[in-house]
């Protein structure tokens, strides 16, 4: 038992809290003066920074000075130092365990304002019905808690923590319900749902959870999350299949379509869905590897031999290289045992080949499996020619991969075949000519290096053919002619059929003397070119076709008796003496023949000229081509004597001085 003095001296040594409250303590134990300990802990209090050390004050001044007001008074102050949640729920305690249920009960109110989790308005519920058994308190601080729910985990959270704290299940469903207005992807859908299935064992509650998602979703791989989470925790296949669709037709990229077709095989063993993402995904690919790995992809998971063939052939079409197109080859060959499919594409790789070594990878493959003896001949033919010449054929291609006209390959090709005598290598590069092809004239030297270096009489005649599509003029068909005649076996018969054709087309004069005119020159067949020309005279109607068709039958025929009788043809039709003028002009022939025809014509034109006009130029031209001035005179005459001889007879009199001028002078 201490003495007053040895108290005042432990008093005057306190340093922290305790020390104030223990001999508080020993002074109403050992003295029994509340007086002086309530000064002595007055003192210690002046010096507590911290709630917990007024919590003890508190607890103190209620405990061992009996003086529940003062101990009031601690409490309040200790509650404007609390920081943090636990912090007042101490003090509520604190009260609580002073029988203050009051201050408790307001204390534990303030606690939710300092909460900051939705876990944390739990624990404070459920600790509230524990110290107080209040549970209409505990429910309204606890339901405080989804406030500070924003993310589909935490309502997920919360309603695991409901049912673990209270197993309150209609409580965690109502939680559920308002999680799935927070849920923004897939995995957010998912996780609230396995929540309501795991706490729940509710599939009703976690299949609408799925359907809002459906609806909500606009991501096709946030639906197909939901669809294995569907076909894994719901056990519902069927559904799964519907969400896997919906995901599909939200996708917009080729590589989703491939993990959503794998996927669906994965989780619901659905081959036939999952084909119909492997061909959207097809229809959205366009490279090399990407058909590639979709081929592979199908034969593991849906081993459908037919469809990856399909894809493999599609790769080795979009390849960029020879090496990509081995590879799809290789593959059709090796993993499906398609050889018509892989030969196809052997075939394009040998012509996209553009190093050596890239070729002699294609011919190894070529020589290795297909089943062509000629193929095979004419690829270990062009790969023992590389061998022999690296560096020339390293020249080649060199040149063949800067080509980019038909020119280009054409010359290469020529270069090929006088260096090397490689047929087939001719060919591919004159294949690439022709897709460079644009003009009439490419074409024709297309043919003339065909037909000169590679003799393909069915490669000629699709030449010929594509041209005579594109080009139909005579003329062009006249040049086509020329080349067949030369080029292509059954040429002659070729160009017959081409002129018959054009002959049951015509039905004019000028038609039917240029075609007349192509068959005598490019097919020598005079007794056709004759044929023509007559049913272009039945045919004519104006003085200038039979003009011109005098003229060519002259000239192609030499039969001058037949033009002459059509120059007479074309008088008939003149009419005066500028028509008249014209057929006088136009006509060629050695000289005594055109005097010949000159006279007949004068003559004729003398009875039937009438105006001193048309006589007075008569005249002159008969001055000019025969030198018979009697005759010209005599014309003279006639035109001073015509009915409108007034409106000439100036004209008149200076030809015939002109004319008399002229003959004295010569």
């Amino acid at each position: 038992m201490a003495t007053k003095e040895e108290l005042e001296e432990q008093a005057g040594e306190c340093q922290v809290s305790e020390d104030y409250i223990n001999v508080v303590t020993d002074i109403v134990k050992d003295l029994g003066d509340k007086e002086w300990a309530l000064e002595v802990m007055e003192e210690g209090a002046e010096w507590a920074g911290t709630a917990d050390e007024f919590l003890q004050f508190a607890g103190c001044a209620v405990e061992v000075l009996g003086d529940k007001e003062k101990g009031t008074e601690y409490m309040e102050r200790a509650k404007e130092m609390c920081q943090s949640a636990a912090d007042l729920t101490s003090l509520a305690d604190t009260a609580l365990s002073m029988g203050d249920e009051a201050m408790a009960r307001e204390t534990y109110k303030a606690v939710a304002g300092k909460c900051t989790k939705a876990i944390d308005f739990l624990e404070l519920g459920s600790h509230v019905k524990e110290k107080l058994g209040d549970a209409e308190l505990a429910e309204e601080l606890s339901q405080q808690a989804t406030a500070k729910c924003s993310k589909a985990s935490d309502f997920a959270d919360l309603a695991a923590a409901i049912l673990e704290k209270f197993a309150d299940k209609e409580w965690a469903r109502k939680v559920f319900d308002q999680g799935k207005e927070s849920c923004k992807t897939g995995t957010d859908y998912q996780s609230l749902a396995q929540a309501a299935l795991t706490g729940l064992d509710d599939k009703e509650l976690a299949l609408a959870i799925f359907r809002e998602a459906e609806e909500k979703l606009e991501k096709g791989l946030d639906l197909m999350t939901l669809g294995v989470s569907s076909a894994t925790d719901l056990e519902n296949p069927e559904y799964a299949a519907k969400l896997f669709v919906a995901a599909a037709s939200r996708m917009v990229k080729g590589d989703e379509l491939l993990k959503l077709a794998e996927t669906s095989v994965d989780t619901i063993d659905d081959k036939p869905l999952a084909k119909t993402f492997y061909n959207k995904a097809g229809e959205l690919f366009s490279s090399h590897g990407n058909y590639m790995t979709l081929a592979g992809s199908v034969l593991v998971k849906t081993e459908d031999t037919e469809l990856a063939a399909r894809f493999f052939s599609m790769a080795g079409e979009a390849a960029d290289s020879s090496d990509q197109m081995l590879t799809s080859a290789t593959a059709l060959a090796d993993k499906i045992d398609d050889k018509e499919k892989a030969f196809y594409l052997l075939k394009l790789a040998e012509k996209k080949a553009t190093t050596v070594k890239a070729f002699a990878d294609v011919a190894q493959a070529v020589l290795n499996y297909a089943d062509d003896e000629n193929w095979k001949a004419d690829i270990a033919v062009q790969l023992e020619k590389r061998e022999q010449n690296s560096d020339l054929y390293a020249e080649f291609m060199n040149l063949e991969k800067e080509c980019n006209t038909n020119g280009c390959f054409r010359k290469l090709a020529e270069a090929v075949h006088l260096q090397t005598g490689d047929t087939p290598y001719c060919r591919r590069l004159y294949e690439k000519a022709a897709l460079h092809c644009n003009y009439f004239d490419d074409y024709l030297l297309l043919a003339s290096g065909v037909h000169e270096h590679l003799g393909d009489q069915v490669w000629l005649k699709s030449i010929y053919n594509h041209m005579l599509v594109k080009w139909n003029s005579l003329a062009q068909i006249n040049t086509i002619v020329a080349q067949l005649l030369v080029q292509v076996d059954s040429g002659r018969e070729w160009a017959k059929e081409l002129y018959l054709a054009r002959e049951e087309s015509y039905n004019q004069t000028g038609g039917m003397i240029r075609l007349a005119v192509s068959v005598f020159d490019g097919l020598e067949d005079e007794e056709w070119a004759r044929s023509l020309y007559l049913k272009a005279e039945a045919s004519g109607k104006l003085q200038s076709e039979f003009m011109v068709l005098a003229l060519s039958v002259h000239k192609t025929l030499d039969d001058w008796k037949w033009a002459a009788a059509l120059y007479e043809k074309a008088f008939d039709l003149c009419k005066g003496h500028l028509s008249f003028d014209q057929i006088i002009r136009y006509i060629i022939a050695p000289a005594a023949q055109k005097v010949e025809l000159y006279n007949k014509l004068y003559v004729l034109a003398e009875k039937r000229f009438t105006s001193a006009d048309d006589l007075l130029h008569l005249a002159e031209s008969i001055h000019r081509n025969t030198n018979d001035v009697s005759w010209s005179e005599r014309v003279y005459d006639l035109a001073s004597m015509a009915d409108d001889v007034e409106k000439y007879r100036y004209e008149i009199m200076e030809s015939r001085a002109r004319t008399v001028s002229n003959t004295l002078a010569a």
